[in-house]
């Protein structure tokens, strides 16, 4: 089920333990609108960052999937376990002041 977040508030976070395949350079984060099929545009960070906010990644409200992967000069990592979220635009209450 779909995390609701307040996208202009919401990041990603993910945590990693290196593998064999030696030191991590940057992160790529993977995103889109249907599972598996991570159609907009790869973000990709260096290997200090482990947190992004969401509102960088997505136009607007709506239903998203992401993973983020590993690279170095090696290569890619595979894909991270992908998580979803429902992107919502924060709702203000207008107040009439007499």
């Amino acid at each position: 089920m779909a995390q609701t977040v307040v996208y202009e508030d919401a990041s990603l976070a993910w945590d990693w333990t290196q593998g064999s395949g030696g030191a991590v350079d940057t992160f790529d984060i993977q995103l889109g609108t249907a599972p598996g099929s991570y159609t907009l545009p790869t973000i990709t960070v260096d290997d200090t960052v482990q947190e992004y906010k969401v509102s960088r990644l997505v136009s607007g409200p709506g239903t998203y999937y992401s993973a983020v992967l590993a690279e170095n000069t090696g290569g890619q990592s595979a894909n991270s376990n992908e998580v979803d979220f429902t992107a919502v635009v924060r709702s203000f209450v207008a107040q009439a002041v007499f």
